[in-house]
């Protein structure tokens, strides 16, 4: 059992990222904020790499949306992030997000109804990469202030919204919606 993101999508969801090369992401329900710094990371480093340059200008905005006191109240979140958006994600606009060139929801999706995460993820036209477990434990209790795990999606879940950018792995689906 696991409360975190498996280590094992890091490098699946790092590729998709580079590939993309946003420059402008947020990050929903960033908790701790490993995806923020790794994708800050990631981007730079393949910068200074492509330019040769060893001092690539940080000009990536990296933004966060957390609902969470315990998250959003650790000093570390104004280092990772632009910006910290402290509020419940679904209660934001989609031309919020839709300024964004990528929106992360890494294992945010099993703590929202089913039924309202599908239809924020089709609501929403910008590139959005989702990481969810294959089998959620069913949390009743509230870890560090976040929401319960109460929904499991699938493989037809996915298929049902037309995503079809699939890079799941053996314990998670991780799937990638393209901006239309």
């Amino acid at each position: 059992m696991t409360m975190t993101s498996l280590s094992n999508n890091i490098p699946v969801i790092l590729d998709i990222i580079l590939f993309l090369r946003p420059k402008r992401v947020v990050d929903i329900g960033s908790g701790f904020g490993k995806f923020g710094l790794m994708t800050r990371e990631v981007l730079l480093a393949s910068r200074a790499e492509s330019d040769k340059d060893l001092l690539p200008k940080d000009n990536i905005i990296i933004d966060s949306v957390e609902e969470s006191e315990y998250f959003y109240s650790k000093k570390i979140h104004e280092s990772i992030y632009n910006n910290t958006y402290k509020e419940d994600a679904l209660n934001i606009s989609n031309e919020f997000y839709e300024k964004y060139d990528l929106l992360l929801l890494i294992d945010v999706v099993e703590h929202w109804n089913k039924e309202v995460a599908i239809k924020f993820i089709n609501s929403i036209n910008t590139n959005i990469l989702i990481s969810t477990p294959k089998k959620v434990h069913f949390f009743k209790d509230k870890y560090y202030g976040s929401r319960e795990h109460i929904s499991q999606f699938t493989k037809e879940d996915f298929k049902s919204m037309g995503i079809v950018d699939d890079h799941s792995t053996d314990k998670s689906f991780i799937y990638f919606k393209r901006k239309k």
